[in-house]
């Protein structure tokens, strides 16, 4: 009984670390996509927004600014999610709604979770070309 408590329980070990190992690295695996999503979801929001900014919306501009802030709002972290609450809440009483600070916020903690310093650039830098024009109307930096 000696010899098979000695062979059986270290193989017995090495098959549970095994599995264990398999587990715990497929439910990273699985942590790591599903970050890598939510990051490519918020970026595209990032992009599309900035788009959308200081602009008049076509109708598909207009649609694709409100998946944006879909997006941002299932996404996003608490204060993505309050400041995107806030500028839907100021379009929907009808009035202009400011999206700088929402970007300012999406631009810091996108930066930081690419692990890229932080950006000394005040506001959200943004440069209009107008169709058929090879000239930059104007660089704000709301």
């Amino acid at each position: 009984m000696d010899v098979l408590e000695k062979i059986v329980v270290p193989i017995a070990v090495v098959l549970i670390s095994v599995v264990l190992a398999f587990f715990t690295a497929r439910a990273q695996a699985r942590t790591q996509v599903r970050g890598q999503q939510r990051l490519d979801y918020l970026l595209s929001a990032y992009r599309t927004i900035a788009d959308c900014a200081h602009r008049r919306l076509s109708a598909e501009q207009a649609h694709a600014f409100e998946r944006a802030m879909q997006d941002v709002v299932l996404l996003g972290t608490n204060e993505h999610i309050e400041l995107a609450t806030s500028v839907q809440d100021s379009l929907a009483r009808g009035g202009g709604a400011g999206v700088d600070e929402l970007l300012i916020a999406l631009r810091r903690d996108l930066r930081s979770e690419l692990g890229l310093k932080a950006s000394e650039v005040g506001g959200v830098p943004t440069i209009r070309l107008s169709a058929g024009d090879s000239e930059a109307r104007g660089l704000d930096r709301s």
